[in-house]
């Protein structure tokens, strides 16, 4: 799952036995984030406790409904390797127990479980940010394991895990900030091509992606709903009505990376007709097929 901007996870690693120094470790769920702190606490006294006690917690009725068309919410954790869902389901009872968090609730995923909390129609909702910022408040054994914590898409926008990461494709319905193109004029190839410079911006802390088309393939930058990147302006050719125009976010972005470059290069275009300025080709949001 991916998140809007270039949202960080917290790593939250907690042992279920303190006499088995058995980790549990909250990997990444978004593709070309990075991990910013590992945090290790060996203190949870009441994880095996609850580990014993059957059963799953409770999600509110219509969660799973919300999930199933998307949304967004609060990646805590997310477990993988040995018993997925009993680590999320020990971790959600303790949040119940011990902190004030709403609407926490688990979620298999295709290689693990997921912990998260609340669930929200787009990152720019007030209740999103509020519950944003109290998870990564929150404490436990007055550590605060959820400060880098972050909003993530789910449901219909939910990774498959067997696809590469950057691969575009697979966020159907999202919408990217398009940078670069190459074609089969570009040497060693457009599927190279594109995936070498995705890499090279990943690898440089960029949220990249590459996307291969049946003539060209792409290159873009962030995953955003309809609300994160556009917002409802005048139309200044027809008064009355209104236009998409792009959000500060993507504004901001387009400072970074000014143009849509073809193999590598600016492309020139004429503005306004035959008769109207040729400036260079401005980097331009997609949305992914």
């Amino acid at each position: 799952m991916d998140a809007v901007n270039t949202p960080k996870i917290a790593a939250f690693i907690a042992p279920l036995a303190p006499a088995a120094a058995v980790l549990i470790a909250v990997l990444l769920l978004l593709p070309g984030c990075e991990t910013d702190k590992h945090v290790v606490k060996e203190s949870f006294p009441m994880l095996r406790q609850l580990a014993d006690k059957p059963g799953k917690p409770q999600e509110p009725t219509s969660l799973e409904q919300r999930v199933r068309r998307g949304g967004w919410t609060v990646l805590l954790a997310h477990f993988t390797g040995d018993n997925p869902q009993e680590q999320a389901n020990v971790l959600a009872r303790r949040l119940a127990l011990e902190t004030n968090l709403p609407d926490v609730w688990t979620y298999q995923t295709p290689d693990g479980s997921a912990v998260y909390c609340g669930l929200f129609q787009s990152t720019n909702e007030p209740l999103a940010a509020a519950t944003l910022a109290q998870a990564r408040r929150t404490e436990i054994d007055n550590v605060r394991y959820f400060e880098f914590a972050d909003l993530v898409p789910v449901g219909g926008t939910t990774p498959d895990a067997s696809q590469n990461p950057m691969n575009l494709a697979q966020y159907s319905g999202m919408y990217s900030l398009q940078i670069a193109v190459f074609d089969d004029n570009y040497p060693g190839g457009r599927y190279d091509g594109a995936e070498q410079y995705a890499k090279q911006l990943h690898d440089n802390g960029e949220q990249a992606y590459f996307h291969h088309g049946p003539n060209r393939s792409m290159v873009t930058l962030g995953l955003f709903n309809y609300e994160d990147a556009f917002r409802r302006v005048p139309n200044p050719a027809s008064p009355g009505t209104l236009i998409d125009a792009y959000t500060q976010t993507i504004l901001d972005l387009q400072r970074t990376h000014p143009y849509n470059l073809v193999n590598g290069y600016t492309l020139f275009q004429r503005f306004g007709g035959d008769t109207g300025a040729r400036a260079e080709q401005p980097s331009v949001m997609i949305r992914v097929p």
